[in-house]
């Protein structure tokens, strides 16, 4: 009977489902390190933490770099990125993309060059939790199925520039430790959030005509060449230092919801270089 039962008890155990969950690593700027887990759809990362042979985890990328740019867009023009952990020129997503190629995305942890993202709306909501390094700009621009995006691995970036999203709601990276050069986001009627906390600016941040957004978190933000926060009707939540140098231009205009006392402090410690208009 007690054997009996034992067998029963190991049956049951193997035939569980999602029993073994992959350890998240950190997302070291190395590029023989590997990263942590992604996430889209009910699980893209289910062959992820393969070994490389060295005892390193690589998310399931081939360890390498493809030499070009990748176009996922659902014509087959990608089939010769065979999965390699970087990119040597660019990469750009297109509405058309397939949830194979998608999953490809997924994977890549450098790019040499741009990321330009159109999502389709299988990855409405996409996580790219390996990608660590784009070494030119992240732009999504007239994405109309993205809803959300999260970068939470990126380490490194030249500059991202946000535009003319009508269905964003969220935008999140994680931080990072160099300046990046401009930030860009304008005209995105559905964006609610931008969290962007651990970012250091060094030229400019123009967060405008975006109708919907509540709140904007850079804390660590210290100095910028020109801040633009312009008709953002709906923005209450600054957090960002009052204290933060401009060293060019700033201005505050058509924000009617902005928080008083930060806008009353920010003037306070600003009181030449820029404009406000509420």
């Amino acid at each position: 009977m007690r054997l009996a039962s034992l067998a029963v008890l190991v049956a049951s155990a193997v035939a569980l489902p999602g029993c073994l969950v992959p350890e998240l690593d950190n997302y070291p700027a190395d590029k023989s390190k590997g990263s942590g887990t992604v996430v889209f759809g009910e699980d893209a990362a289910a062959n992820s933490g393969v070994d490389n042979g060295s005892g390193v985890q690589t998310g399931g990328c081939i360890p390498g770099t493809y030499s070009g740019s990748v176009s996922f867009d659902g014509s087959g023009s990608s089939d010769s990125f065979n999965g390699q952990c970087t990119v040597g020129g660019s990469v750009n997503v297109f509405p058309t993309a397939t949830a194979a190629e998608i999953d490809k995305l997924q994977r890549i942890q450098w790019i040499d060059g741009t990321l330009t993202l159109n999502a389709p709306a299988l990855a409405s909501n996409l996580t790219l939790a390996y990608l660590q390094t784009v070494g030119s700009v992240i732009s999504i621009e007239n994405s109309g199925s993205l809803q959300e995006l999260t970068l939470s691995g990126l380490v490194q970036t030249g500059g991202i520039t946000i535009k003319n999203n009508s269905s964003l709601v969220l935008f999140v990276a994680g931080a990072i430790a160099n300046p990046i050069q401009n930030i860009t986001v304008t005209g995105n009627t559905a964006l609610q959030a931008l969290d962007l906390s651990g970012y250091q600016v060094t030229g400019a941040l123009n967060v405008s005509n975006n109708s919907q957004l509540t709140r904007v978190s850079m804390t660590n933000l210290s100095s910028v060449t020109q801040l633009l926060l312009n008709n953002n009707q709906a923005l209450n939540q600054m957090l960002i230092p009052t204290s933060v140098v401009v060293s060019s231009q700033w201005s505050l205009c058509q924000d009617p919801s902005l928080d008083g006392n930060w806008l009353a402090a920010f003037q306070t410690a600003h009181a030449l270089g820029g404009m406000t208009c509420n």
